[in-house]
């Protein structure tokens, strides 16, 4: 499978999880590259983002986008600037999604 085709199955399988702290955790991983850790590389910490394209992206409101990061910035897992989003809590980002993908 090539690397487009693996993203965008990535992005697919994003939009399928109900959980919005669920969903928004997967894109912000899958942007940094730490959601496709087959495709090799470290992921990056800095993403140029808005809030109203990662609304898009997850299929949330921007204000629920904007409520979330607050919730994760106060957690110490992102800190944001205007259209950039630095990932300062990678490991719980990827704990946040766990629960997600459980089958239970």
């Amino acid at each position: 499978m090539t690397v487009g085709m693996m993203l965008a199955v990535a992005a697919m399988d994003d939009l399928t999880i109900r959980s919005a702290e669920g969903r928004l955790a997967a894109v912000l991983l899958r942007l940094c590259g730490a959601r496709l850790p087959e495709l090799g590389g470290p992921a990056q910490t800095v993403i140029d983002v808005t809030q109203s394209e990662l609304a898009q992206m997850t299929n949330l409101s921007r204000s629920a986008v904007g409520a979330l990061l607050e919730a994760y910035q106060q957690r110490g897992l992102v800190r944001r600037s205007y259209g950039r989003l630095e990932i300062t809590g990678l490991d719980e980002i990827v704990r946040i999604l766990e629960p997600a993908f459980d089958p239970s």
